[in-house]
């Protein structure tokens, strides 16, 4: 799978510029609609080039970003200035991607996003508190979601208390990079990425820890199409808290994909075709069954 290389625009916002990416070089002709890609704790979007060109050569426009405090956009690392900052962001980038598309047929196309990890909490969050304002997305992909974090009870009571005592103090995020996926060289290349980081504020850590306690709140009025991809290996999240969450919606609104033998990272396995078809399936699926909602 050969990656093309995006094309990174600044998108001002109050709380600090954020970094866009558009890979211009593999567009498709005819698109059948626009993804918005999420991007996960710690990493950036330049992660995320090939998934980008396998997408575009299935026909979907993709436009992604770096989270404030992440990768080329504005902030300190690892840190954010308001709980609900990423969710704002989101839902900016959102509502720019179509209306400064340079093909005016594109604005006439459905938005779908797709969160990975920490960004799969956000697209959650975003799309159970603040549909309204980004009345384009039409479905959502969540690549295993942090909608379950594994913490103990004491590491529980910290972070229920110290986001108001010492918000901005950040501590290492933890993951191990053993356990992101089973290829080394993505691992590898993880490690050595400068644009990588390890830190996380307590005030981001408490934000994951509440919102993922209202996850079954989250559920009640769910109202789009989800495509939700679980690796039963995977370490780094709780899955369980993923499956209660599908569980909760209703049955025709929702698909879940299990790899039994993948990580964390689905999107970069050395399998990780698999995937991407089944995404792109999917993708053609909702656009086809569900014609009214596009």
């Amino acid at each position: 799978m050969n990656a093309s290389s995006p094309t990174i625009e600044t998108l001002p916002w109050p709380q600090g510029n954020l970094a866009v990416y558009r890979w211009f070089s593999t567009l498709p002709s005819q698109p059948k609609g626009v993804l918005l890609l999420v991007h996960g704790l710690g990493e950036h979007m330049g992660r995320y080039s090939e998934t980008a060109h396998f997408f575009q050569q299935e026909g979907w426009i993709c436009v992604g970003y770096d989270h404030l405090g992440h990768g080329l956009s504005d902030g300190e690392r690892g840190k954010i200035p308001f709980p609900d900052a990423l969710v704002e962001g989101l839902v900016h980038v959102s509502q720019h991607v179509i209306a400064e598309m340079p093909s005016k047929i594109a604005q006439d196309l459905p938005l779908i996003l797709l969160g990975h990890s920490l960004g799969g909490l956000v697209v959650t969050k975003a799309i159970a508190t603040a549909r309204e304002q980004m009345p384009d997305v039409r479905a959502t992909v969540l690549s295993s979601p942090a909608l379950g974090i594994h913490l103990s009870g004491i590491q529980t009571g910290l972070l229920n208390t110290l986001p108001f005592v010492a918000p901005n103090l950040c501590l290492d995020n933890g993951i191990d990079v053993k356990d992101l996926c089973r290829d080394k060289a993505v691992t590898q290349a993880y490690v050595d990425d400068p644009l990588v980081h390890r830190k996380i504020s307590i005030r981001l850590a408490g934000w994951m820890l509440r919102t993922s306690q209202r996850c079954d709140q989250f559920a009640r009025d769910w109202a789009i199409p989800l495509l939700m991809l679980l690796a039963t290996k995977d370490s780094m999240v709780d899955n369980r808290i993923s499956e209660r969450f599908a569980s909760l919606l209703s049955p025709d609104l929702v698909s879940v994909h299990r790899e039994s033998t993948m990580f964390h990272e689905m999107l970069n396995d050395p399998e990780k075709e698999r995937v991407l078809i089944k995404i792109a399936d999917w993708m053609d699926l909702a656009v086809t069954r569900l014609p009214e909602a596009f």
